[in-house]
């Protein structure tokens, strides 16, 4: 998202999907010398293959590099509510 661009190898689809499932990403690469720190923690935590220890959308939203919205965040009630205002956003 950040870089317009996959953040694993692939030229389809089924190949993507079997990267995102079985790969990490590589940060390594000098697209990402420009991404901060937190970011590229952050972009770990999203993409843990274990869903249990996977960030939330509140937990990413409420991560360090997402401070300066953390607290319009606080001000809904639940994840279903935030994502319904998210959908909102993109239906205008």
């Amino acid at each position: 998202m950040l870089l317009c661009d996959f953040p694993f190898n692939g030229n389809d689809v089924k190949s993507i999907s079997h990267e995102v499932k079985n790969s990490k990403p590589n940060f390594n690469l000098p697209e990402f010398k420009e991404v901060s720190a937190e970011c590229i923690d952050m972009i770990k935590k999203m993409l843990e293959k274990d869903k249990n220890n996977r960030l939330s959308v509140i937990d990413a939203l409420k991560h360090p590099w997402f401070e300066g919205v953390s607290k319009q965040i606080n001000e809904y009630k639940n994840e279903d509510e935030l994502k319904k205002k998210g959908v909102a956003n993109f239906s205008d």
